[in-house]
């Protein structure tokens, strides 16, 4: 069970990074088409 919580542990920490950064890659392709139309 410890280990699979660990586990679990781990690829949350990896994933907000991604997660992070996707959203911000959204929020300015989002702000790049209101600024061109």
């Amino acid at each position: 069970m410890k280990n699979t919580n660990i586990k679990y542990l781990e690829d949350t920490i990896y994933c907000l990074p991604l997660v992070k950064l996707n959203s911000y890659l959204l929020i300015i392709i989002f702000n790049f088409w209101l600024f061109l139309f």
